[in-house]
């Protein structure tokens, strides 16, 4: 695959700015802490609302991935007794004061670990909701390591537009690459998902 070809995919599919629109209790994830993420497959704006315990309502940018935790210690955001959190979906109309949603997005209950991805429904207006897969929305390892050498160094990383922040969140090990292993992994830690665009 040629560089520039493989910049651009690199550019479109990944950089880590954090896009959470915290509400009160909302903090960055530490180890225990609840998270879930969310995939946003439209052009605009999807807001989350909950509809039990401390959290308001947070905003996931178009074509992103996102994730958002709770406190270990705040019992109040998963708060039903299955452990789970009652939340709500809304596509923000750029054009209209109105939000659109869809009768999958409505009333969901959503366990700490899952993700769920939300696209345009048929009418192009409201939306759907459905269980999601974060790594169908990552780009190939081999993408991102522009000299083949089986690893990323943080220089690869700059030249792909990946900020040192995103870039020391998958190093797990700390030895200044990311591995294939620690980029399969990414995934598995939803918490790392905080603004990659696809």
């Amino acid at each position: 695959m040629p560089h520039a070809i493989r910049l651009s995919i690199v550019a479109k599919a990944i950089f880590a700015a954090a896009l959470l629109v915290a509400a009160p209790g909302m903090t960055a994830a530490k180890a225990g802490d609840a998270c879930f993420g969310v995939i946003n497959k439209t052009r605009d704006t999807v807001r989350v609302f909950s509809k039990t315990g401390s959290l308001t309502y947070l905003e996931i940018a178009p074509r992103t991935m996102d994730s958002f935790c709770c406190p270990a210690d705040d019992k109040l955001c998963f708060d039903r007794s299955d452990g789970t959190t009652k939340i709500k979906f809304v596509r923000i109309d750029p054009k209209t004061p109105d939000e659109w949603s869809g009768d999958t997005c409505r009333k969901i209950y959503l366990k700490p670990g899952q993700t769920m991805g939300v696209a345009y429904d048929l009418d192009g207006r409201h939306i759907r909701c459905a269980p999601a897969d974060p790594s169908d929305h990552l780009p190939d390892f081999s993408a991102i390591d522009l000299d083949g050498d089986g690893s990323v160094s943080l220089g690869e990383a700059s030249s792909a537009r990946i900020p040192a922040r995103a870039f020391a969140a998958v190093d797990k090990d700390g030895d200044g690459r990311i591995s294939h292993e620690e980029w399969k992994g990414i995934p598995k830690d939803i918490n790392i998902l905080k603004g990659i665009p696809f």
